[in-house]
Order: C-alpha cells, then structure tokens, then sequence
C-alpha cells in the first residue's frame, strides 16, 4: 500500500485565533461553507477563463490537464454544468487592511483556488491561485515573496502558507528547504520559481526515513487588481494580485508529472500572450535559504 502523502495532512482544520494583521491576508478555513462566494473562474470548450482577471488558460487538445489529472475544484451538475466548488477548504477569507493602519477594514470570502488538479494515480497536485497581496508588499521583489513564502510553509503546509507572520494555532508542523530557484516567464509576465523539499516534522520524528513532498512553486506578477465585492471602488479598495502555481508530488514520481505542470503555465493567456520559460540560478546561500531545515 502506498505511503499516504503528507500534503493530505489535516491543516485545512486549523484553528485560527487572535485575528491579527497579515501580510498578504487571514485564512480562515473552518466554519465557511455557509458564506456566499462569487463565482471567478468557468470552464468552456476552450479552457478556463477567469471571470475578474480576463486570463486564461487553454486546454491542452481537448481538455486542460489530460486524462490523468481530476479537476478538483469544480464539479458536474445534474444538469450538466461544471460549477466551481464553493464550500470548506475551497473558500478563503480575506482581511485586508485598506489604509495601512494596521487594523482590518476589508473582508472578503473567495474562491480558494482559479484550479486545483488531483492525479489520478499517483500522489500528485497541481494548483493555480491568484492572491491579493497587501500594499506594502506589491514592490517588493519576487525572490523575496518565494522566500517569506517558504519560510511560512512551516506554520501552514505548502498549499495554504501566507506571507507576514499570520497567529494562529496549526495540528501539523512542516519543514521547507529551497534546492532549486530561479528567474522564469509565464505569459511575458515576470515570474520567479523555486523547487522545494517539504516534510512534516512530527511523521520525520516518528519514522526512520524522511517522509519528503517535492513541491514547485511559481510567483507571477500580473498586471490584475483586486476589487472586493461590496465595497465602493476607489483606489484604496484595488490590491495587486500574485499568480501562484504550484505542483506537488513525491520525490519519486516528480520528474514524471513535471511536464504536465509545465505545460500547463505554457497555456496560461494574459493579454493574449502565452509561454512559459525558466532560468535557474545556483542554490541559495545558507542565509537565503528557509531557516527550517529538514
């Protein structure tokens, strides 16, 4: 029986405490499935497109992932329609601050996930996200997004870590070390990558070898604001977006599955421009790299 992957571990249950000001925003992941969240993102003949952003992403032959790959976050009506899913870990709350004041003005419940794939077969996930980002991080370079990102997979998994320090009380503890990392393009946009090694503290503790995910992880900088629903536009209510793609997979079944995550930042249109090409750089530095160390 094959080993049961740590990125099915049960941090979606976190329980949040101390609401506090985050830098990117406040997920709280329980007690949501009541909440009204707009609809972002559809699925056509083509592909996906996303309904706020005007991106897309373009099928490959007749579907966007290929058969071996499960869409996740939609799924099929009686009468036909493919819906996104709308309830538990596939909501996300919002808490933005909209002065820089430090106090939360602005809460917002949306989608968790643009797409979320599942492979069919093996431990394999690919996902696709795009975050509002806090004001006072939109200039910040994306090499220094990638790294606060990493460091936060400690408190929260790879999936669904922040940027800032975001309170909170997590079931499950992570380390995350950076072996690879570089410039990349997605759709003419400025993009940075880094592959990473994950593992679950406690399971490393508990068995001799290191259970390890494989994790890549694309930052893209579109040229997207976010606005949030019900509240009045202005340029107070309008937060820069980060595309964030990831794939996760066990380090054996990687290099497999790589080609189709790949592939699917090749297919992504912003402004009818597509492609996706990378540039890695040696390792980082040790005072670069995360400090939780596998």
């Amino acid at each position: 029986m094959e080993p049961r992957p740590i990125y099915f571990a049960k941090h979606r249950r976190a329980a949040t405490k101390n609401l506090a000001r985050l830098g990117l925003l406040l997920m709280l992941v329980s007690s949501l499935g009541a909440c009204v969240v707009p609809t972002r993102g559809v699925i056509s003949p083509t592909g996906f497109e996303h309904t706020q952003y005007k991106y897309q992403v373009r099928n490959a032959g007749s579907e966007l992932m290929g058969k071996a790959w499960l869409l996740d976050n939609f799924y099929v009506t009686r009468s036909g329609k493919t819906k996104p899913k709308e309830a538990g870990e596939y909501v996300v709350h919002y808490a933005l601050d909209r002065n820089g004041d430090g106090e939360i003005d602005i809460q917002s419940n949306e989608p968790r996930y643009d797409l979320r794939f599942m492979h069919k077969q093996r431990s394999g996930l690919i996902w696709l996200r795009t975050i509002p980002l806090e004001k006072d991080h939109s200039a910040k370079a994306l090499r220094v997004l990638m790294h606060q990102y990493v460091d936060n997979i400690a408190g929260a998994g790879y999936e669904l870590a922040s940027f800032g320090s975001a309170l909170g009380v997590f079931e499950q503890r992570f380390a995350a070390e950076i072996v690879e990392q570089g410039e990349a393009k997605v759709a003419g946009r400025d993009a940075y990558f880094a592959t990473i090694n994950v593992a679950n503290i406690d399971q490393v503790h508990m068995t001799p070898s290191k259970r390890i995910t494989t994790v890549r992880l694309v930052f893209v900088r579109p040229p997207f604001e976010y606005s949030p629903k019900g509240y009045e536009s202005s340029d107070d209510t309008k937060y820069p977006v980060l595309m964030l793609a990831g794939f996760a997979s066990l380090p054996e079944d990687f290099a497999s599955d790589l080609p189709d995550f790949s592939g699917m930042l090749g297919r992504i249109v912003i402004n009818e421009v597509s492609g996706f090409t990378l540039t890695p750089v040696s390792p980082p530095p040790p005072s670069e790299a995360s400090h939780a160390k596998l």
